[in-house]
């Protein structure tokens, strides 16, 4: 019988996942009392501050409102949520007003050559784009 995947084993896995997509110093923090973020990583000199969610169904806005705590308690520019499942309309509207960056539906298969990962919300380019559309209306 084939064993399911930890939360633990999650992160780390999402931390190998953020090693080979270019991210550097990337470290899992402490398990629990980990103030909003399970790794820090650093990429193109912005610093990140990573939730990571191990879910069977959508991910809602306690993931992100996690995820921005982490970025304000460790002093990152940027934060994030990888998922093997999806994001619920609130989490990704919440995503956009915070500037979270949403990963979702990450494969759980290790060592899968040529996994996709959907990029849901840059950052910056959701936050334009929302407020681009704000002003419209």
């Amino acid at each position: 019988m084939k064993r399911e995947m930890t939360g633990r084993e999650f992160e780390e896995y999402c931390a190998d996942l953020l090693r080979r997509k270019g991210y550097k110093k990337v470290r899992v923090t402490k398990g629990s009392g980990d103030q909003g973020a399970d790794i820090l990583a650093k990429r193109w000199g912005k610093t990140y501050a990573v939730q990571c969610k191990l879910y069977r169904k959508p991910v809602g806005n306690s993931a992100v409102q996690e995820a921005f705590a982490g970025k304000q308690f460790y002093s990152c520019d940027r934060g994030m949520v990888m998922t093997n499942s999806t994001f619920t309309r609130g989490a990704r509207e919440l995503a956009v007003r915070t500037e979270i960056q949403l990963w979702e539906e990450i494969p759980l298969k290790r060592g899968g050559s040529k996994a996709l990962l959907f990029f849901v919300i840059l950052a910056a380019l959701a936050a334009g784009l929302y407020l681009s559309l704000q002003a419209v209306n």
